[in-house]
């Protein structure tokens, strides 16, 4: 999906795949905000560490989320 398409079409509960550049991140505890820029425009998303890391082990979120990815990286949701 891109960003247009996912504005357009949007519908809550709804799941979806967006790729693109990251713009900005709030990390607040065990949630963040993300911007994703697409060749289409520009969408937020947000995310939970514990839908993102499942079961007790959480280090993977503080690794690769809060240390590994740098504004300006393309990531796919």
């Amino acid at each position: 999906h891109t960003s247009k398409q996912i504005k357009s079409d949007f519908e809550e509960g709804k799941k979806v795949i967006v790729a693109g550049r990251l713009m900005s991140r709030r990390i607040q505890g065990n949630a963040s905000f993300a911007e994703l820029q697409d060749s289409e425009g520009r969408i937020q998303v947000y995310f939970k560490r514990d839908e993102i890391c499942t079961g007790d082990d959480k280090s993977k979120y503080n690794d690769v989320y809060k240390k590994l990815l740098d504004i300006g990286d393309f990531i796919g949701i």
